[in-house]
C-alpha cells in the first residue's frame, strides 16, 4: 500500500518534528522502504532521525546550477538528457 502524507506551513511550528515521529512510526509499524524528503533550505529532517547525509537537495541544486553557469548544462535541459 502506498501512503503520500505532506506537511507544509509557517516555520517553528514542529513539521520536522512531527515528520520524524509519523517516519519513525511508520518504519515500525510496516514492512518496506519510506522515502522521506526535506526540501526546506536548511533541512535538519536528517538530525531528528538520526541519520548522516552524503547530499541534500539544496546540494543537487547547487550542482545543478554550477552545471549550467559553466554551460555544461543547457538551461532547461534534464539532468542525464
Amino acid at each position: 500500500m502506498t501512503t503520500t502524507i505532506a506537511l507544509a506551513g509557517k516555520g517553528g511550528v514542529g513539521k520536522t518534528t512531527i515528520a520524524g515521529m509519523i517516519i519513525k512510526y511508520l518504519a515500525n509499524k510496516q514492512p518496506g522502504a519510506i522515502l522521506a524528503i526535506d526540501a526546506d533550505p536548511s533541512s535538519n529532517l536528517n538530525m531528528v532521525l538520526g541519520l548522516d547525509l552524503e547530499w541534500t537537495v539544496g546540494d543537487i541544486r547547487e550542482g545543478m546550477l554550477s552545471k549550467v553557469k559553466e554551460s555544461l548544462l543547457a538551461g532547461g535541459a534534464a539532468m542525464g538528457s
